[in-house]
Order: C-alpha cells, then structure tokens, then sequence
C-alpha cells in the first residue's frame, strides 16, 4: 500500500486458535532494510451482554452467570482470552482433572475429564476436550452457534445444569444452560456477550521474518 508518498507491505493477521483473521501487520522499508513495523488488531474494548432465553425457574442462574460475566469462565488478562477450566456448584473434583457429577439428574454421578484443547492444523479449531463428551446422550449441536470452548456443571435446586461456553466468530461469546433428564436435553436459558471492537496496536513478533 501507498501512503504520504512511501510504500508499506501489509501482511493479514490471522488467529489461528479461531481460523479468523484478527488485524494487519505493516512494515516500512527504506534501502531494502526494514525500518519499522507494527500491528494493528482487533480486541474487545468491553462486552454487551444480553439474555436471550430463561425458562421459568432458571432465570437466577441465568442472572447469575450475566452478573458474574466473562471474567469467571475465561482469563481476560491478555487477548486472545483463554478458557479457564472452570468448576461449577454441581460438580467436585475427584482427582487432578477428574471430575464427577450427577450430569444426568438420574440419582447416579459419573467421573469425566476436561482440558483445553488447542488446534494444531488449519482444519480444526480451539476449544474443550473432555471424555464426558462420549457419555452425553445425542445432542444437537447445530443449536449452539459457536465453537464449544468449555463447560462446567450448575446445581439449580435438585437438578444439574451443563452451562456450554461458546466462542462464535472472534469476540463475541455465549453460555448455554442445558439440563438432562436421561437422554432428554432441554436448553433452559442462554446469555450472549457482544464484543464492542476497537482497533489496538499490539508488540510485533520479531520471528515472523519479514
């Protein structure tokens, strides 16, 4: 690109955890050496949060996870934000990353992992591995519309609630409560924060050789 008669290479910049790109880096030249670079990014300057459903009797727990809001489930202290792996009221920890509950609401508890798992092709991305996963009876997954980041159990009175954290495109967020009766999944609310986007510079890495 062009700019006040001097001529800048702009290179895309690319979240790979989410497979989106996130901003520019551009670089200034003067006698075929680099004279300066920079960054510029996409980042959240704060969020919007909304709730779109609440099923009666689960309007407190949805009220709670909004008024707790994005802090408590992810590591906001740098972007992009990691996912904590978070405990809920429903669950206890059995073991170093071994967790059990009663996810079922049938009276009997079952022991799962979690992790975060991170994407290392361009075909996948970021989000939780957990061998609960392979216990849940069917579920539709076409109802959540972002990528499952991490999970973790609410008590709502005598029933169990799995809260969903999604990551839909690259700053906006969700949680969605679903609760089990067997095989019998019902979403019982669901909050939504909306990133408000800025521009920022960031530090340039210096290993990407340009």
């Amino acid at each position: 690109m062009s700019w006040e008669g001097r001529s800048y290479l702009v290179r895309t910049g690319y979240d790979y955890g989410a497979k989106l790109y996130d901003g520019f880096s551009v670089y200034a030249y003067e006698d075929g050496k680099r004279a300066g670079a920079l960054r510029l990014a996409l980042e959240p300057e704060g969020f919007s949060v909304e709730t779109e459903e609440a099923r009666p009797g689960y309007e407190a727990m949805a009220e709670k996870i909004s008024a707790a809001g994005l802090s408590a489930a992810l590591d906001t202290g740098a972007w992009p934000y990691e996912p904590k792996v978070t405990l809920g009221s429903g669950e206890t920890e059995v073991g170093e990353g071994i967790y059990s509950s009663d996810v079922f609401n049938t009276g009997e508890p079952v022991e799962y992992d979690k992790y975060n798992w991170y994407s290392s092709n361009m075909y996948t991305r970021d989000g939780v591995a957990s061998s609960l996963f392979a216990k849940l009876p069917p579920i539709q997954w076409s109802d959540f519309t972002g990528d499952v980041v991490m999970f973790w159990v609410e008590a709502a009175e005598d029933k169990n609630v799995i809260c969903f954290l999604e990551r839909d495109g690259l700053m906006d967020y969700a949680v969605s409560g679903w609760r089990y009766e067997g095989e019998q999944a019902e979403n019982v609310f669901r909050v939504k924060w909306t990133g408000v986007r800025s521009i920022k510079e960031q530090p340039l890495q210096e290993r990407s050789g340009v």
